[in-house]
């Protein structure tokens, strides 16, 4: 589990940051799970966004905790379907750049999917070197020198972390809220 505390030095957040991170966790009294490139060197300091992950026995109070919190209507939160490994798991996700200052994407699952998650979260300190270096590539080619649109650079994302990264079967959607 990787918490505010145990962030990568070579990605550690600014002080106003690690506040604003703080206070979120205290406010809605659990912890945030951090994972995704942020935990990695492929995060891109003002690019990438930070991924985090609150897990609850009770999603739609935490929808309500969180959006009091970023000051926004529960409609923001998107339903999510992730099949994972041949098991679903939903949930819901918010990104929060709408209604904050920093960049990131906050997930809110059951508690009951949390060892299946924190699992995946975890595997990439298994990846090969040439995942890695393709991850690189395709990064830096979009944000750096932005030749792939943000759908390219997340179908080849996908690729390179699904199918050359040990041909998991995951397969994500996000579900449009009825206004």
């Amino acid at each position: 589990m990787t918490t505010i505390d145990n962030i990568p030095k070579y990605n550690k957040f600014s002080k106003e940051t690690t506040e604003l991170f703080t206070q979120m966790s205290e406010y809605l009294d659990t912890s945030l799970i951090f994972y995704g490139s942020i935990l990695r060197h492929d995060y891109v300091k003002n690019k990438s966004d930070i991924d985090i992950a609150v897990f609850a026995d009770n999603e739609y109070s935490m929808i309500t905790k969180l959006s009091h919190f970023l000051r926004t209507h529960k409609k923001n939160f998107k339903k999510v379907l992730w099949k994972l490994n041949d098991k679903m798991v939903y949930g819901y996700k918010i990104k929060c750049n709408k209604f904050m200052s920093i960049n990131c994407e906050i997930a809110i699952y059951n508690t009951m999917f949390k060892p299946l998650l924190l699992e995946e979260y975890n595997s990439p300190q298994d990846w090969s070197i040439l995942v890695r270096i393709l991850i690189v590539i395709i990064k830096f080619f979009h944000y750096t020198i932005p030749l792939l649109s943000s759908y390219t650079y997340s179908y080849y994302k996908r690729v390179v972390m699904n199918i050359m990264n040990g041909n998991k079967k995951s397969e994500f959607l996000i579900v449009n809220n009825k206004s």
